[in-house]
């Protein structure tokens, strides 16, 4: 019963407002009625795409936001790994030059010693002959005056 009085009260509210609207309208013609019912749809389906198209725009800006966060934090993320990289590469590079230096150092220096024991030992060589040759010419000197003495 409660179902039927609702559905009695519903209908008779959609007659009576249909009614009104009806009685409202009277004096325009069929055609004027459809023209403004199709323009008053119109605009609210534009103002639908129009608020559509806007949200959708708010939607693609916070994505390409979003895109553009991630983008920057895997370049920082790049730039980190190489740097770091780089950081280790050259102080590699920087052992390994030190390395071969001190290596060329040695190097160097034990050829240096060898220069200079071989010119040592040269003018040792040569300052032997010398002192054999003055006291050999010494000796001959004392031989011949021993000779022109006796």
């Amino acid at each position: 019963m409660r179902k039927l009085v609702i559905a009695l009260c519903t209908c008779s509210f959609l007659f009576v407002g249909t009614s009104f609207y009806a009685h409202a309208t009277a004096n325009m013609s069929l055609l004027d009625w459809y023209n403004r019912q199709f323009q008053r749809v119109v605009g609210q389906v534009s103002d639908e795409v129009q608020n559509g198209l806007i949200s959708l725009e708010v939607s693609i800006e916070n994505q390409k936001k979003q895109y553009l966060v991630g983008i920057g934090k895997g370049i920082g993320d790049i730039v980190l790994t190489t740097s770091t990289t780089a950081k280790a590469d050259i102080e590699k590079y920087k052992e390994d030059y030190v390395t071969r230096l001190a290596e060329t150092e040695a190097t160097l220096l034990e050829k240096e010693l060898l220069d200079i024991e071989q010119e040592m030992m040269k003018t040792e060589k040569e300052i032997e002959n010398s002192a054999f040759a003055i006291l050999e010419e010494l000796l001959r000197e004392e031989s011949s005056e021993d000779t022109t003495k006796q």
